[in-house]
């Protein structure tokens, strides 16, 4: 015995799915589009040209601030937050000089090793024993 309502359930039930499916789809990409470290070693000389250049900013104000001491206008607990925001941006600027150092780091080395191999490929093997290369192909 079907009742009036058993295709509006499975209507509201199928259109439910399909709105969890696209809700996943946009979380994926937004997820991916968030992947900071992704990014930072799909475009390192990129990632170190931004860190060197907030590097700089933050410098520049660190410096212009030590010259000059001035109060923020208001309430000690405004002048608490306005230090809280500038050791913050430290922290973060900090971070991501690091991520995109290692990156950088790890691109050149391997540059490094590619252009020693390609010197003089005899030489770089001529140290180990044969029963090392297969491991170390790895």
């Amino acid at each position: 015995m079907e009742t009036q309502h058993e295709p509006d359930i499975a209507e509201a039930k199928a259109s439910m799915f399909e709105k969890l499916d696209e809700l996943s789809r946009r979380f994926q990409t937004a997820k991916s589009a968030m992947n900071l470290k992704g990014h930072i070693e799909a475009n390192p000389q990129l990632a170190a040209g931004i860190a060197l250049g907030v590097g700089l900013l933050l410098g520049a104000r660190g410096a212009r601030n030590a010259r000059t001491v001035v109060l923020p206008a208001g309430s000690p607990e405004a002048a608490a937050r306005a230090g809280l925001l500038t050791g913050l941006l430290g922290l973060v600027g900090g971070l991501v000089f690091r991520l995109a150092k290692d990156a950088v780091v790890r691109e050149l080395s391997g540059y490094a090793k590619d252009w020693l191999e390609n010197q003089n490929p005899r030489e770089a093997t001529a140290s180990r024993p044969p029963e090392t290369a297969a491991f170390l192909r790895h």
